[in-house]
């Protein structure tokens, strides 16, 4: 597991310290992906991961989860340009050598939609999101709650 130093003070130079030892333990994240957390202790990474710019996670836990909302349980994972991870309400688990390409948002919970009941009234449904290793999720793809992926050969994912 990486023992990573966060992100907690607004001074440049530690922002440019962090970053660097991020990169040294194989953790790479552009200046301009946006990271949001209530606690450190709810993002565990471990082994090389990229993400990229523009890209925003979002991690807050909820009293019925008691795991960790977001798992990158990784080596060589790469989050591509403007994804949206958000780990609310559910757990999401992304496995080894997993490819997420850009634009692709992970929801771990989702509005309701039970029929003759307003929108706005609707219930939450929360779940986990999990990503098997050796997975690709393809550019502008949405993944909801209650899922697992897993690679088959070249034709990218199977929703089970």
């Amino acid at each position: 597991m990486l023992k990573l130093l966060w992100l907690d003070s607004l001074d440049y130079v530690v922002r440019l310290y962090v970053r660097a030892s991020w990169r040294l333990q194989g953790l790479s994240i552009a200046s301009a992906a946006q990271l949001h957390y209530q606690d450190r202790r709810q993002i565990q990474i471990q082994g090389r991961c990229a993400v990229r710019p523009y890209s925003i996670i979002l991690v807050l836990a909820t009293k019925d989860t008691g795991d960790s909302p977001l798992r990158i349980i990784s080596n060589n994972v790469c989050i591509g340009d403007q994804v949206n991870l958000r780990a609310a309400g559910g757990v999401i688990k992304i496995g080894r050598d997993v490819l997420i390409a850009n634009q692709v948002t992970i929801a771990a919970s989702n509005h309701g939609v039970e029929l003759g009941k307003p929108m706005i009234d609707q219930d939450w449904r929360r779940g986990d999101v999990v990503i098997e290793d050796d997975a690709w999720i393809g550019a502008g793809m949405v993944v909801l709650p209650e899922r697992t992926f897993v690679a088959e050969r070249s034709l990218g994912l199977v929703q089970l």
